[in-house]
């Protein structure tokens, strides 16, 4: 465990986070996940990374520190990014997991991997930004993503 504390703002930015993501997964169809925040940030060059237990279905979102300094339509299509990437593991894990233990040649699995890596991250690029939109504000959102709805509506409730 690290001994470097955290600053209190960010243990609440963390907070906050972590109880949206969860609203989102909700909304998502992903209740029988464990979704939470990780306290270690992401990659320097993601702004949020998800890592799935194998076998399981809980999952860490790491965020990174500089995660509020983007636009709140930003902050919510990354999210939604990140669980989008939960819906489809299984399909993934196919080539992940079971092609490492049938391709026989190292080159020709990183090959197929990294063509599937790249495929699946343009598909969830472009659902993200179909979804993002139809989801609740955050909380702490100044700025209110262009079609979305306020943080207390359901995406069903704003055509009421």
């Amino acid at each position: 465990m690290s001994k470097r504390k955290h600053h209190p703002d960010t243990v609440a930015m963390i907070a906050d986070v972590d109880t949206y993501l969860r609203r989102l997964a909700d909304l998502m169809g992903l209740q029988r996940w464990d979704v939470y925040v990780a306290v270690k940030p992401s990659r320097k060059d993601a702004l949020a990374t998800v890592d799935p237990v194998q076998g399981r279905a809980v999952a860490s979102v790491r965020i990174a520190r500089d995660f509020h300094a983007g636009s709140t339509a930003d902050q919510v299509d990354t999210l939604v990014h990140e669980l989008i990437h939960l819906i489809h593991r299984d399909q993934t894990d196919i080539i992940r997991v079971a092609a490492a233990d049938a391709v026989s040649e190292q080159a020709t699995y990183d090959l197929l991997w990294s063509t599937v890596k790249l495929a699946t991250e343009v598909m969830v690029d472009q659902l993200a930004a179909i979804i993002a939109p139809t989801m609740p504000s955050p909380p702490w959102a100044a700025d209110t993503p262009t079609g979305t709805v306020s943080s207390t509506e359901t995406p069903d409730s704003k055509d009421t």
